[in-house]
């Protein structure tokens, strides 16, 4: 797996990785006869269990809660490792998130001042 390395630096990949996996969820889910309900509850699960990460990023449909630090992956690190792999930079804003443009920019200025501050 993409996200698990004893011998390389892969925590670069844990955001794009979900955004991506929750991306295809959406999207299959439209398409699918039979197994809509699986498509459902692997969503539910992955928005329960990336609560913090979706928040930080402005995915989640709940309401962005003051400390997101405290939700499960709500750490700045997912953010600040992903802007400074040379693969990813701010891509994963443009190719994984359904927002619109005006949301995109303001999601990139909020990253890019993530990253000043801890520099």
């Amino acid at each position: 797996m993409l996200t698990e390395g004893d011998e390389v630096v892969t925590i670069t990949y844990a955001l794009p990785s979900v955004l991506a996996l929750i991306n295809h969820l959406q999207t299959s889910r439209r398409h699918v006869k039979y197994c809509g309900t699986i498509a459902d509850a692997l969503l539910a699960s992955m928005n329960q269990r990336f609560d913090g990460m979706l928040q930080r990023v402005q995915v989640a449909k709940a309401h962005r809660l003051p400390d997101i630090n405290n939700l499960p992956y709500g750490s700045d690190i997912y953010i600040i490792s992903t802007f400074f792999d040379p693969k990813f930079r701010l891509q994963w804003i443009e190719n994984e998130l359904q927002l619109p443009d005006e949301q995109k920019e303001e999601l990139k200025n909020e990253v890019t001042g993530i990253v000043k501050a801890v520099r």
